[in-house]
């Protein structure tokens, strides 16, 4: 996104990159975000709602397809020891600025695996999954 000096009396230049989103998805979007600015009118914060309601639309519709096509019984799923060994995970208290909630988790590990396992596990949240700027960090 790019704002003139004129903002918001004249609509920001935008586009859109999405190795996701199919061409006649991202044009319908970039109308709609177009059709939604008015003169005088701020509009970025409504722009960046409809960009991560597309992104929950797509995560949904993929999570479904991958359920569909990926019923396979338990019984032919193979259990690693690992699986069944939980990671501890800590957490702070959220920090809330602005409508924004920032959320610290935090492990112990011994081996470079556990970073993987710590991640994934945090990933079986939905709410932790549908975040829109998720960071994983590591230490030393």
């Amino acid at each position: 996104m790019e704002l003139s000096e004129f903002y918001p009396e004249s609509c920001p230049k935008f586009w859109i990159s999405s190795y996701w989103m199919e061409s006649n998805k991202k044009e319908e979007l970039e109308n709609e975000m177009r059709n939604l600015f008015v003169a005088d009118s701020p509009v970025i914060i409504e722009w960046a709602e409809m960009v991560r309601e597309s992104l929950n639309d797509f995560s949904a519709s993929h999570e479904s397809l991958v359920e569909t096509n990926s019923q396979v019984s338990v019984s032919q799923v193979p259990i690693q020891v690992n699986d069944l060994c939980r990671l501890t995970i800590h957490s702070r208290e959220p920090i809330i600025d602005r409508k924004s909630t920032f959320q610290a988790f935090y492990v112990d590990i011994e081996q470079a695996a556990d970073a993987g396992r710590f991640r994934d596990q945090l990933l079986e949240n939905n709410k932790i999954k549908n975040a829109t700027h998720n960071m994983f960090v590591s230490s030393s």
